[in-house]
């Protein structure tokens, strides 16, 4: 009972581990944010000062002119001003909005695992992206808010079994012999090696195999016969016929 206790008083400060992290995570591109937001600004209004001492020129030159329109002037340069402000400020929104989410991944739904940044852990999403990219997600018994710009979709682990299945059966494939000899080896040898080609024939994907065994007391034969016949992934079994070596060989077909 103590160590079970202690086992849950380990869980309990992972979780608070896990949730202080995150909430880290979470000041750290707050920061991130409004560091960028600052800069912008910083440049913006850089920009339009030096817009506004040109154009503060250009109202002085206009004004010594006697035939010129001061007033018409003024309002056409501030026009200007507040078109090239407006086109700044969404310049510098869309950039914002650029860096938020380009690492973001893309068409995450329910069941897809994904990394959590900062945490190091993975979690699975158990409710789909809202319009503001939110998504909840579940790490272990812990299930916890969070925004697709701070996770990393992990690849498929059924996928990627099944495509490291395919290429190791297509490998085998190349090196699987549809014929497996055992004349000459020691009955517990010649057991092992007939238990292990019989695996990898079925992993290469072969339909059928031809086991040679000899007559001799027919007892290696008798003892492939029991292993072919509690096996599952074996069609069906028989002796060899005259030209293919009689009750000498065994011919096995997969399922």
């Amino acid at each position: 009972m103590e160590i079970k206790n202690q086992e849950i008083e380990d869980y309990k400060k992972k979780i608070r581990k896990a949730r202080n992290d995150l909430l880290s995570l979470s000041e750290k591109i707050k920061k991130e944010e409004k560091d960028i937001i600052k800069k912008a600004e910083e440049k913006a209004n850089k920009i339009l000062e030096e817009a506004n001492e040109s154009s503060q020129e250009m109202l002085k030159i206009a004004k010594k002119s006697k035939n010129a329109n001061t007033s018409d002037i003024d309002r056409s340069l501030n026009e200007i001003r507040n078109k090239y402000k407006s086109s700044k400020i969404e310049k510098d929104e869309n950039i914002l909005r650029e860096k938020r989410s380009k690492n973001a991944p893309q068409n995450l739904k329910v069941g897809d695992l994904v990394m959590i940044e900062g945490l190091n852990e993975k979690a699975q999403v158990i409710e789909n992206p809202d319009e503001k990219g939110n998504i909840k997600v579940q790490m272990g018994i812990l299930k916890m808010d969070s925004n697709i710009k701070n996770v990393t979709k992990l690849k498929d682990e059924n996928k990627t079994k099944e495509n490291t299945n395919r290429i190791y059966k297509a490998k085998k494939a190349m090196h699987i012999s549809p014929t497996l000899d055992l004349r000459g080896q020691r009955y517990d040898e010649a057991l092992r090696n007939f238990d292990k080609y019989i695996d990898d024939a079925m992993l290469s994907g072969l339909d059928q195999a031809k086991i040679i065994h000899g007559k001799g007391t027919g007892a290696l034969r008798n003892g492939i016969n029991d292993y072919l016949k509690n096996n599952k992934m074996i069609d069906s079994y028989r002796p060899g016929n005259e030209k293919e070596g009689g009750y000498g060989v065994t011919i096995v077909k997969f399922k």
